[in-house]
């Protein structure tokens, strides 16, 4: 599932925060990550292209962590503990090779996990005012597999 969070894909998050102190939040997560492409590979030593299909969707709730924060509270360091539901599905379709004495090759499968998700975080706040920049790495747990996300988010303070 780490396709998804390729050059070729796209990862979006809504979060929300509740600061319960100075530096300890609960955060709510909506994450959704997609990918669609195609892989070049060898049948019998003959290249061939095949697409595929591959989806996250998770709601996660959880805590989290300044672990580091400046004198005015405009740079923070967080770590986050979330735990929630999600679903993974991983679409092949069926290819043939044409013209090729290797007959029909088929690759078709649909795969769809659903159950308990997994996610910690490490990120970087930096206010603006009441606007955030924070890039930040997340890793997934969900239907046995681990995936990793490399993001840049905005926000904005209430």
């Amino acid at each position: 599932m780490s396709d998804a969070y390729s050059s070729n894909g796209f990862a979006l998050d809504v979060r929300a925060r509740f600061y319960m102190s100075g530096q300890l939040f609960c955060e709510l997560m909506g994450h959704w990550g997609t990918h669609e492409g195609s892989k070049s590979v060898l049948q019998k030593g003959n290249p061939f292209d095949i697409d595929d299909e591959r989806n996250t969707l998770l709601g996660v709730v959880g805590l989290g962590y300044e672990i580091f924060q400046n004198e005015n509270q405009t740079f923070d360091i967080y770590i986050k503990g979330l735990v929630g539901y999600g679903v993974r599905s991983s679409r092949f379709d069926d290819y043939q090779i044409t013209g090729s004495e290797d007959g029909h090759v088929t690759l078709g499968c649909d795969i769809k996990k659903k159950g308990i998700v997994a996610a910690i975080g490490l990120g970087m706040d930096t206010r603006f005012k009441r606007w955030t920049l924070t890039p930040s790495v997340d890793v997934f747990y969900i239907g046995n597999e681990w995936n990793v996300a490399a993001m840049i988010s905005f926000g904005f303070f209430l």
